[in-house]
């Protein structure tokens, strides 16, 4: 019999948004430093001149350095895959170095879905797994797109867990 997977991935949307923040913080400060260093010489409130062109290509650096983690933090976020097997969960993330850590389904506890306002907008789902996994007590799939995969999770956990004998004794 072959092994049917379910691939979840966060929304493409989502991975540009979430850091976005950083980005522009940083492009806000470069541009209030130089627009009011530029104020204060015009207003003479400076004891010296100083030549602002020297510090262009400071501020330039620090804009394409900004500008690279935002890259990297988007690739990153669009790296996170969740397999889901009849037996197991993967998750898989990362750039240069991918790491990969299995979850047992018998071993998830309880579902919890949370729906905040960006990613309603985004027609997606953050779902949490309880687990009783030592590695990753909480396992959190988030920005996937909206479906159904709460019901069908829990009836892969409940199938697996009468397949291996485990039953929950709180």
């Amino acid at each position: 019999m072959r092994q049917k997977t379910i691939t979840l991935s966060p929304v493409k949307f989502y991975a540009i948004l979430k850091p976005i923040m950083p980005l522009m913080f940083t492009w806000c400060i470069l541009i209030i430093l130089f627009i009011g260093a530029d104020h204060l010489q015009k207003t003479d409130l400076l004891w010296s001149t100083y030549d602002l062109t020297e510090l262009y290509p400071y501020a330039l650096g620090i804009g394409v350095l900004a500008f690279v983690y935002y890259i990297y933090k988007v690739l990153y976020i669009l790296s996170h895959r969740f397999n889901i097997t009849h037996e197991q969960i993967e998750y898989v993330r990362g750039v240069f170095s991918v790491n990969s850590d299995f979850v047992e389904l018998y071993r998830v506890k309880d579902l919890m879905i949370k729906r905040p306002f960006l990613i309603r907008l985004l027609i997606a789902q953050n779902l949490s797994l309880i687990t009783s996994d030592k590695s990753h007590p909480v396992l959190l799939m988030f920005a996937i797109p909206y479906s159904n995969i709460h019901e069908v999770l829990r009836e892969l956990v409940e199938k697996n867990r009468q397949r291996k004998g485990v039953y929950e004794i709180d």
